[in-house]
């Protein structure tokens, strides 16, 4: 992640698993120059393979040596015509970027290979002439450009601006967000049989027109894109202003690009010999030595720049004047990790940390669920310790939360809903309050005790059956960590475990259909 911090490198995002967002097609792959949360589609997290590697003298393509032999042999170079920086070479690495995410983008390699997409990695074929090479890559670097919203067509949509009488487009003059057409739904207002258009209200007189109900469906990771952006801010209780639409508008006109593009790439592979005559069959992976070899060198490589990144963050907490201690304190404080050393476990039992009673099941505040809530109740808790405020006052507590969750004033029924949960998150160990001062209380999982974290966790799990797959997150996001990660996770799994053996907890189906649900003679308190 920390190859992503410029904002000037590129990645690709993908998952592991297509099965676990239940998704078919496959379509667990972004583009990104920024890092992005774990959660970045719908479940199973998501891994970023940024295409260059910092290093102290410069920066090296995030490409193995017998990858990038086989794709100069396949394509007839030779070493000298491979410059990685180079863009005009015949062969550079955002080249080689641009092909590999025009592949995954084409519907018959996603129908050809549904079973292994759907439990694995997707795997690179080599392409079996300069033609085809050329042709996917072109594609390749528009999808892109889309997908990041550097397109010049792209940059050129501006709400209210001059466009095509039948391009998407705002209506209205109330920018509040009350609702949100459903989900795979058809949109309202719908002319035309095959390809239908609507228009997207988000209340009862404004939204967008022009919408195709085709676009308007189009889903990515799980997630139907169009939809997720609306409803997560009708859930934080904002209104759209000018940019929201421009932007809204952009990952429309992407959204409808994308759909043009994935045509032209079957079309550009049918062209060149289609599935497999247009890729090479004579350039089998490398053998296991090969990949061991070169895995050895990463992971020296790896050593060397975390020793240097180490030496880094001395530096710079030396020199800082607020004492930050690394460019990473607010990503580890959404996972809970910022801050000093550890409260001791004894501060943090049942009885001090959630005030003798356990979590209950997550509650709305203005669309916001318990975990979102709790975790912004943490966020801003720990970056007042970083300024050495010292901790803040219940009122100062309710305003920054406020804020943080996307309220530009805090209403009475809000400062009601957030002081009630700030009561919650005391209970809880979130927060400590000390003379009427709130800080932070336990500062990661390891300061829980676990017979605490056990009756928390049977609080969260109810007498209906809960997703295998959602309780690590739920479990985190309701003691306010951002997510489950290396740490929480285990400590989830083990108390299941535990549950389980006592009886509290009873589970059916296996992988990702695993499931569970506390069991009808157990009762735990609730807060």
């Amino acid at each position: 992640m920390g190859q992503l911090l410029g904002g000037d490198n590129l990645a690709v995002t993908v998952g592991k698993a297509g099965q676990v967002i239940d998704n078919n097609p496959w379509t667990i792959v972004a583009a990104t120059r920024q890092i992005t949360d774990f959660n970045f589609y719908r479940r199973g997290g998501n891994c970023p393979f940024p295409l260059w590697l910092s290093k102290e003298d410069g920066k090296v393509a995030n490409l193995s040596p017998s990858f990038l032999s086989t794709f100069q042999s396949a394509l007839n170079l030779t070493p000298s015509d491979n410059r990685p920086e180079d863009l005009t070479a015949p062969l550079h690495a955002e080249k080689i970027f641009h092909y590999l995410y025009a592949v995954l983008h084409s519907p018959a390699y996603r129908e050809r290979y549904a079973a292994f997409l759907r439990t694995d990695f997707p795997r690179i074929p080599i392409p079996g002439s300069r033609k085809v090479f050329d042709a996917l890559a072109k594609l390749g670097a528009e999808l892109v450009a889309w997908h990041l919203l550097e397109h010049p067509d792209a940059i050129n949509i501006v709400a209210g601006g001059a466009r095509s009488a039948r391009a998407a487009a705002w209506f209205g003059t109330d920018f509040a967000m009350v609702k949100v057409a459903e989900k795979s739904r058809e949109l309202a207002d719908v002319q035309g049989t095959d390809d239908k258009v609507g228009k997207v209200f988000i209340n009862a007189t404004s939204g967008f027109a022009n919408v195709r109900q085709s676009i308007w469906q189009h889903t990515i990771g799980g997630y139907q894109v169009l939809h997720k952006w609306l409803d997560d801010r009708r859930k934080a209780g904002r209104s759209l202003s000018q940019d929201d639409i421009t932007h809204w508008l952009r990952v429309y006109a992407a959204l409808q690009a994308t759909q043009k593009l994935m045509l032209q790439v079957d079309q550009a592979i049918e062209a060149n010999g289609g599935w497999p005559g247009a890729f090479s069959q004579n350039h089998p992976p490398p053998d296991a030595a090969t990949l061991a070899a070169e895995q050895m060198v990463q992971k020296e490589q790896l050593k060397a720049q975390k020793k240097a990144t180490t030496a880094a963050k001395k530096r710079a907490a030396y020199a800082s004047p607020t004492g930050a201690g690394s460019l990473f304190d607010d990503l580890e404080d959404m996972a809970g990790a910022a801050g000093g050393p550890d409260r001791p476990k004894s501060r943090a039992t049942p009885a001090k940390a959630a005030g003798g009673k356990v979590s209950g099941r997550a509650v709305q505040l203005n669309g916001l669920n318990d975990g979102q809530v709790m975790c912004a109740i943490r966020r801003v808790l720990a970056s007042a310790g970083r300024t050495g405020s010292g901790g803040l006052s219940r009122d100062d507590l309710i305003r920054s939360t406020a804020r943080e969750l996307g309220h530009a004033r805090t209403s009475p029924a809000l400062k009601v809903e957030l002081d009630t949960a700030i009561r919650r998150a005391v209970r809880r160990g979130i927060a400590e309050n000390s003379g009427s001062v709130l800080t932070v209380f336990v500062k990661d999982i390891d300061g829980y005790d676990r017979a605490f974290l056990r009756q928390h966790l049977l609080a969260l799990v109810s007498r209906k059956w809960t997703p295998a797959l959602d309780v690590p997150t739920q479990f985190a996001r309701s003691l306010g960590f951002g997510r489950a990660g290396p740490k929480i996770e285990p400590v989830v799994v083990s108390l299941v475990r535990a549950s389980m053996r006592s009886g509290d907890l009873e589970a059916c189906g296996r992988g990702v259909e695993r499931r569970y649900r506390r069991t009808s003679n157990r009762k735990v308190g609730t807060s």
